[in-house]
């Protein structure tokens, strides 16, 4: 399973206009073409009270980590919508101040490489809170591997930093996309009616993150039901997707990215 960065036309078409790293670059230097974005992702940190430094070691930890497939892009497609519907409704001359939400949540939502972290909290807000989805998503930007045998992490120094940091990226994303009615896709039928078992934070990030370094087929056991897990695989995976239970065939799915 060779892994390249996808994308739906509207997050590339976004994508184009729109990078965090140089938005970020231009809170220093508001010359550049996306001033704008700068201006606007600077006052979201001052109003947030994040740190700049450290919201960029952020992102620069959490790029191409993973990426939404087909299934995951049914939320960017509905923030789109949203947003073409606010367009019209403003060029319609309506007597109201009409804005576009220029919240972190949604601009993370037209960079490519970091999209995932939105699609992956939708994910996990179906079946935790918000404390538990921060600890996975940190966990997540964190994982470097080295579970073969059993979930591992060593102490990162940095850890405390990084999820202050995360902490305001899904309260961002709760506020401004799941709470506004946008979600990922919901567990198909087959299994909808499967008790939901959930894993720790730590096993969530270490099982995603290896199925994202896989180069082969992935064979994923397990006594009980992970239904978190299984959500973000049918949210993210790329590639032929099939669950059995007590060896009988309930559920399969190409889960193909939409690639650039």
């Amino acid at each position: 399973m060779d892994y390249v960065a996808p994308s739906t036309q509207n997050v590339s078409a976004a994508g184009a206009g729109f990078n965090l790293a140089a938005a970020i670059a231009n809170i220093v230097n508001p010359a550049g073409a996306v001033a704008g974005y700068g201006r606007d992702l600077l006052r979201w940190l001052e109003r947030s009270g994040v740190d700049e430094v450290e919201f960029q070691r952020c992102t620069e930890l959490a790029k191409e980590l993973a990426y939404p497939n087909k299934n995951g892009m049914v939320l960017s497609e509905s923030v789109t919508r949203a947003d073409t519907r606010l367009q019209q409704l403003k060029q319609g001359h309506l007597p109201l101040s009409l804005t576009f939400s220029q919240a972190l949540g949604r601009l993370l939502m037209r960079e490519p490489d970091l999209c995932y972290m939105v699609s992956t909290t939708a994910c996990l807000l179906q079946h935790h809170d918000l404390a538990f989805t921060t600890s996975a998503l940190t966990s997540v930007v964190l994982d470097r591997g080295g579970h073969e045998e059993e979930t591992k992490y060593t102490y990162e120094p940095w850890r405390a930093s990084i999820r202050a940091v995360i902490v305001k990226v899904v309260e961002s994303i709760f506020l401004n996309i799941t709470n506004a009615g946008h979600q990922t896709n919901a567990m198909p039928q087959e299994m909808a009616a499967l008790h939901v078992h959930v894993v720790d934070d730590a096993n969530f990030a270490a099982i995603t993150m290896q199925i994202q370094r896989a180069s082969d087929d992935l064979l994923l056991k397990a006594e009980i039901f992970p239904g978190d897990i299984v959500l973000w695989i049918l949210n993210h995976f790329g590639g032929k997707m099939e669950v059995y239970v007590a060896r009988v065939k309930i559920y399969e799915a190409d889960c193909q990215h939409v690639w650039r």
